[in-house]
Formats: structure tokens, C-alpha cells, sequence
């Protein structure tokens, strides 16, 4: 019969994003790339005070977390094709 041991018991931490996607995360001039749910939530949280106009990290955690179901855009934000605007060549 294996004897058990009642010692502290060790957990592993969650494992952190790659250094490089955090880094970027704090650049609103540089598209992150693909980021995990939790990131996209973390870069909507960072930049809360940015608008997706001027800032590509915003603009993409958005997009993320719309394609996967976690954020339901207004019609203010999906503009109807009747009221876009067209640049003529």
C-alpha cells in the first residue's frame, strides 16, 4: 500500500502569454496579432480610454471578442451601407 503523504500541496501558476504579445498590448500604434479571449478582454481594459479609430490594439481585441460571441457591437459602430461614405476614385 503506497503511503500518502499529507505535505503542502503545489499548484503551477496558469501560464503567461508570450512577453512579446503583453509588450504590445501597451502600443497603440502596433497591431498585436492574433490574442487569446482573455488578452482581448485585458487590451479592451488597458485601452478603455481609446477609441478603434486610433488605436489598432482596440480595434482588434474588439474584433476578436465580436467573432467569438463575447461583444455585441450597437448600430452606431456597424454603420448601414446607406450612410457610409464613399471616397470616388
Amino acid at each position: 500500500m503506497p503511503s500518502t503523504s499529507a505535505g503542502p500541496r503545489i499548484v503551477q501558476p496558469p501560464a503567461l502569454p508570450p512577453v512579446d504579445t503583453m509588450m504590445y498590448l501597451f502600443d497603440c500604434t502596433m497591431d498585436p496579432g492574433d490574442l487569446a479571449l482573455t488578452q482581448a478582454h485585458q487590451a479592451m481594459q488597458i485601452h478603455k480610454f481609446c477609441t478603434v479609430d486610433n488605436c489598432l490594439v482596440r480595434r482588434r481585441a474588439r474584433q476578436i471578442l465580436v467573432d467569438e460571441g463575447q461583444m455585441v457591437l450597437g448600430p452606431r459602430a456597424n454603420p448601414s451601407p446607406a450612410t457610409e461614405v464613399r471616397w470616388a476614385p
